[in-house]
């Protein structure tokens, strides 16, 4: 939706659901993110590193940050 109109683009809420991580359920986090931060977010969840080649294609870096940081601090600020 769009929350403000001069704020340009998209807002859409993020639903997370992971028991073992987040431990308190019902918090609510009002940092923002970018769609480019969903990988790196499910890499870290994985516990896996991005492929630096795959079937022999060398691949760009992810761009983006983790929003792990977020999980247990729903006031952390945003980075």
């Amino acid at each position: 939706f769009k929350m403000h109109t001069h704020g340009g683009g998209i807002r859409d809420p993020l639903i997370v659901h992971w028991p073992k991580r987040i431990r308190e359920g019902g918090l609510v986090s009002h940092q923002f993110c970018h769609c480019t931060d969903l990988v790196p977010t499910v890499l870290e969840a994985a516990g896996v590193d991005a492929p630096e080649v795959l079937n022999g294609i060398g691949q760009l870096p992810v761009h983006g940050t983790s929003l792990g940081y977020t999980f247990g601090a729903p006031d952390a600020p945003a980075a």
